[in-house]
């Protein structure tokens, strides 16, 4: 299946355990590959103390965009679903990193 990136434009991405994670900006492509490695997405408007934990914890670009990995999104539709699962699994090798 085929999509467009100007169509994930403002799309919401939510966890597949139904929290808001943001809305699409832009991806982040690897330059050698061409795959999408990230989506780029605004936070949601609200708290950071109101976000969940995952949603706090997901790196930022300099802008406070919000790095969505690629891998865990399982679906799209008329909204983004990422796995909460490997969005974890992802911070903490992140975390192990630094």
């Amino acid at each position: 299946m085929e999509i467009y990136a100007h169509k994930l434009k403002d799309k919401p991405i939510l966890s597949d355990l139904g929290y808001e994670i943001g809305y699409i900006r832009d991806l982040i492509l690897d330059e050698r590959t061409g795959k999408v490695l990230f989506y780029l997405c605004i936070p949601p408007d609200v708290e950071l103390a109101e976000m969940p934990e995952t949603v706090r914890n997901l790196p930022k670009d300099k802008e406070g965009r919000i790095l969505v990995p690629a891998h865990s999104v399982k679906s799209i539709g008329t909204v983004v679903v990422a796995q909460d699962r490997l969005l974890k699994l992802f911070i903490m090798k992140q975390s192990r990193k630094i």
